[in-house]
Formats: C-alpha cells, structure tokens, sequence
C-alpha cells in the first residue's frame, strides 16, 4: 500500500482528489482514475466540473461556512461496501455515483475488493461507468435515483433504471470505453466468486 494521506490530487484544476480510507493502493488508484479522466473529451470534463462547482455552490449558500468543509466535491473514495443494506447473497455493487441532494454531497464510490483484484484497464472501465453516470446527472440526462428511504432489506432495488445504464454504456463507447470489459472479466478465471468472497469476509 502507498503512503496514507487524507486526500491524494487527481486532477485539482477539476476540483478532482481522492479521499483515501487506506482501503487500497493509492497511487495505482489515483493513476488510473486520472488518465481515465484525461481520456475524457474537454466537453464533458467541464460540464461535470461545472455541475459539481454549482453543488459546492449551493451547500455553502444552504450551509454558511460549514458548507465548505465538507472537502473537494464530488468525493471520490474506495470502500469495503458500497451498499450495507443489501442482502449479503447479492454481490455488492462495484461502484456508484450518488448524485447530490440537500443531505448530500456528489460521491464517486467503488468497492475496494473490486479495485484490488481488477487489473488496471478493467478497472478504468469501472471508473468511466461511474463517471459515465456522473455526466449523465451533470448534463441533466439521467434518470431519477432510487432514493435511499426506498430501500428494503428482503427486496433488492435497482438504484438507477436500466434506461440510465444503457445510456451509460453509450457514453462510454463514444469515450472508447467498453462496459463489457468489466462483464467479461467477472465471468473469467472464477472472479466473481473471488470478489463475493471478498466481499463477504
């Protein structure tokens, strides 16, 4: 594991940084975040810059200067769970983009057994799904979140509609990234029973 620091620059001229847990390596998470990022055409990079400026915006207007202490928006970080409320059975999402509400900050989220066992291209394929999401809700495309009082213990929910990952996908290839490089590598060599594994112990 790299160094342990608070937040680990991504693309600070983006507003981007990592929030680090000490859940994984970060300097091998940082790299590939950014040149997935870079990756980006210059379009799209600023509106979501631009979207998550109005968020920061709106919580120090909502929250006077305790607003700007809630750290770089949106907050990127890897952690054991994405979602501890789903039924342990079910694998854990791999990543999630949680857009902003009035309790919220945006969160860029991603499980860190995903990111440990995922080589690198896979997991830039990860990062642009989430962040495939991110501009959907920047561009104001995106279809409306599952909200979070919805969730119930016995019944997994989908957080987003399968119209919003399709829409996802799309984006990716017109970034020259492919959601099934994911897919394909959770079926090869038993990575996803390694994964739930993980994920359960």
């Amino acid at each position: 594991m790299s160094k342990r620091r608070k937040y680990w620059p991504i693309a600070p001229r983006w507003g981007l940084f990592y929030r680090d847990f000490g859940k994984t390596d970060a300097r091998r998470f940082v790299a590939v975040f950014k040149a997935t990022w870079q990756r980006l055409p210059m379009r799209d990079r600023r509106i979501m810059r631009d979207h998550w400026q109005a968020c920061k915006d709106s919580f120090a207007n909502d929250w006077g200067p305790v607003g700007l202490l809630f750290g770089p928006l949106p907050e990127v970080k890897v952690e054991g769970f994405i979602n501890t409320r789903a039924p342990k059975k079910f694998l854990d999402p791999l990543g999630a983009y949680c857009p902003a509400n009035k309790w919220q900050w945006p969160q860029v989220r991603f499980c860190a057994a995903a990111v440990n066992l995922m080589p690198d291209e896979v997991l830039s394929a990860l990062v642009a799904h989430e962040l495939g999401h991110a501009y959907l809700h920047a561009a104001g495309m995106a279809a409306t979140v599952v909200d979070a009082a919805d969730w119930d213990d016995t019944k997994v929910k989908a957080w987003v509609t399968e119209n919003e990952e399709i829409q996802v996908r799309e984006q990716m290839d017109d970034w020259g990234f492919h959601d099934e490089d994911i897919t394909e590598w959770l079926d090869q060599d038993g990575n996803r029973k390694r994964l739930r594994n993980l994920q359960a112990a």
